[in-house]
């Protein structure tokens, strides 16, 4: 016959048990929210005006959002604002290694402004790894 600290210890672990499963039950309700409720334009608008390095980040959300990101009206979408928003490239060499920095273009209020560009082609000898 079970000690009646015995059969405490056992009302304790179910409870906790108990509590358990609502936390989880109640963590994947909220997602299963968020994740309805967030339509797919809205998605697409939101990620589309962040960085590239950013998207590729959201890619890792869900399988949904990978999928989403894939689709040809959010590459488009991606483009579109990323044009509007013009960045300079700047490289440099230090040794053998190349750096790239990507800046945003200053804006200049509606006043013209002369862009020189340089066309140059670099060649590559060495190996890529």
């Amino acid at each position: 016959m079970p000690s009646k600290e015995d059969a405490m210890n056992n009302q304790k672990n179910d409870s906790m048990d108990r509590r358990k499963i609502v936390r989880r039950n109640s963590q994947s309700s909220v997602s299963t929210y968020v994740r309805e409720t967030l339509h797919i334009d809205l998605i697409i608008e939101i990620v589309s005006r962040l960085p590239l390095d950013s998207i590729a980040i959201c890619r890792c959300v869900s399988k949904q959002w990978a999928s989403i990101l894939q689709r040809p009206d959010f590459a488009e979408s991606f483009l579109r604002k990323s044009l509007s928003r013009p960045r300079l490239l700047f490289t440099f060499r230090s040794g053998s290694k190349w750096y790239y920095f990507s800046s945003p273009q200053p804006q200049t209020d509606g006043k013209n402004l002369s862009v020189v560009a340089k066309e140059y082609h670099m060649g590559y000898s060495g190996s890529w790894t």
